[in-house]
């Protein structure tokens, strides 16, 4: 059954501004009406799409790549790893038009943000931050200065992780903005080493934060806030 046949798909017009609800997934869009030699050049603008899954996502986009007169469908913004190119016969017929950044971290508390993360693998590190801006908040943290600088112990695991200010000797050493950029999970330690943003203190450290800090999934935000 297509999703405009789907008796769950509330829908508004065929041309304008029309949003859809499919179980598990939605969708909003907008469509011009422009024809040219008396053939269709109409295009189809997505402000929102958001589905729960894979196979809803298909859906979606396989809806709005078959709708009568629509020659382009513009997908608005997506993750840096969309699933969308690879849904299509051929991945090459998607093409990025923009690229622009919509997520930043400024983390104010190390412990607080290494404890409310997830976690791949398990193990221990203790990280070295700098932080150049305003007062430590904790007296137990060693050096660092600044806000979120210090030395912290993170005890990593599949159920999650512990961070504590602690005076053992650092595996790494970075400053509060590659440690925010390794907190979203997308940017590889042994790059940031590679580019002298982070320091490693002991042999391995970098490929262990590797394995517990990256993602499967890049970090993006759908939303403008």
């Amino acid at each position: 059954m297509a999703a405009a046949d789907d008796p769950l798909v509330r829908g508004l017009g065929s041309l304008g501004r029309t949003a859809f609800r499919v179980r598990a997934r939605t969708a909003t869009y907008e469509s011009d009406d422009n024809w040219q030699d008396k053939q269709p050049h109409n295009t189809a603008a997505v402000n929102w799409l958001i589905a729960t899954d894979p196979a809803a996502e298909r859906a979606l986009w396989h809806y709005l790549c078959s709708i009568d007169w629509i020659t382009t469908v513009k997908s608005g913004w997506r993750g840096p790893d969309d699933l969308l190119p690879l849904f299509l016969p051929d991945p090459r017929a998607a093409r990025v038009t923009a690229q622009a950044d919509w997520l930043w971290v400024r983390i104010l508390d190390v412990v607080r943000a290494l404890e409310a993360r997830t976690y791949a693998g398990e193990g221990t590190l203790v990280l070295e931050v700098a932080d150049g801006w305003g007062s430590p908040r904790s007296s137990e943290a060693e050096s660092g200065g600044g806000l979120a600088g210090g030395r912290f112990r993170l005890e990593a695991s599949a159920t999650g992780g512990s961070c504590t200010p602690t005076k053992r000797d650092a595996d790494l050493t970075l400053d509060v903005g590659a440690l925010g950029a390794l907190w979203l999970g997308d940017e590889s330690v042994a790059r940031l080493v590679a580019l002298g943003r982070v320091r490693e203190e002991r042999a391995g450290a970098a490929r262990l934060a590797d394995a517990l800090l990256r993602t499967s999934g890049r970090p993006w935000c759908p939303d403008m806030f």
